[in-house]
C-alpha cells in the first residue's frame, strides 16, 4: 500500500493523495495511516473505516444486481472522493476479472 501507487492509479500526484488523506484525518480527528519509511499501513481506526466502506460498496453492488437482475448488461458508476478512491483497486479488480461486476470509477473533487 502506498500513496504513490494510489496516485498513479488515479492519475494525480502523490502530494494530492497525501493532502486529501491529511484532510480526511483532520476531518475525523484521528490518524488513519501509519507512514513508514517506504510504505503506509492502516491504523486500527483506518482499517475499521476501510471495512465499513468496503461493506457499503458490497451492499450497493448487491442491491444494484437485485434491482437490475443478474443478467443485466448495465454497469455501475461509482463516484467517490480521491481520499477513498485508494480502496478501488482491491475492491473491484477481482470482481470485474471474474465477471461478477462491471463498474467504473470516477474521482470527485
Amino acid at each position: 500500500m502506498s500513496f504513490t501507487l494510489a496516485a498513479d492509479e488515479l492519475c494525480v500526484t502523490q502530494s494530492a493523495i497525501s493532502r486529501h488523506i491529511k484532510n480526511l484525518e483532520t476531518h475525523y480527528g484521528l490518524k488513519l495511516f501509519n507512514r513508514l519509511t517506504r510504505a503506509i499501513e492502516l491504523t486500527p481506526q483506518g482499517a475499521r473505516l476501510f471495512d465499513v466502506v468496503m461493506r457499503s460498496l458490497d451492499q450497493i453492488e448487491t442491491v444494484a444486481r437485485e434491482l437490475t437482475g443478474a443478467r443485466s448488461s448495465r454497469s455501475l458508476l461509482v463516484s467517490i472522493l480521491p481520499t477513498l478512491a485508494w480502496t478501488w483497486p482491491s475492491a473491484w479488480a477481482s470482481r470485474q476479472a471474474s465477471g461478477h461486476a462491471r463498474a467504473r470509477r470516477a474521482s470527485t473533487w
